[in-house]
């Protein structure tokens, strides 16, 4: 079972470099670890999405998660190929045949890795 208490106050010890650019925000913490974050816009009918990020990963082999923001992207999956350690591509795809292949659809993002 984790400690949740512990596992707080190791991360609060940690000292942290917030960078924020047009690109998103990156938490660099002391350990190597590394969080970005941002907010990704596609139009229905593109095939992807190139996602840049706000600072590079010392591989890839980053996890990333995207999660809709709104009702008009309801009918929308995403999934995550071609990652480099500066970029992914993120791939919309629909889930029903009643979506309009052209609207706009928004995610947030958030990608966990190392920097060092």
């Amino acid at each position: 079972m984790f400690d949740l208490k512990k596992i707080f106050k190791k991360i609060k010890s940690m000292q942290t470099e917030v960078i924020t650019n047009t690109n998103g925000t990156a938490i660099k913490y002391s350990d190597g670890s590394m969080i970005c974050y941002k907010e990704v816009w596609t139009q229905g009918n593109n095939e992807y999405e190139t996602i840049n990020l706000p600072e590079k990963f010392i591989d890839n082999k980053y996890q990333v998660c995207l999660t809709n923001n709104y009702n008009n992207s309801k009918s929308l999956i995403w999934t995550v190929g071609t990652k480099t350690t500066s970029s992914f591509r993120a791939y919309p795809l629909f889930a029903s045949t009643s979506a309009t292949p052209t609207m706009y659809s928004s995610a947030n993002c958030i990608v966990i890795g190392r920097w060092k």
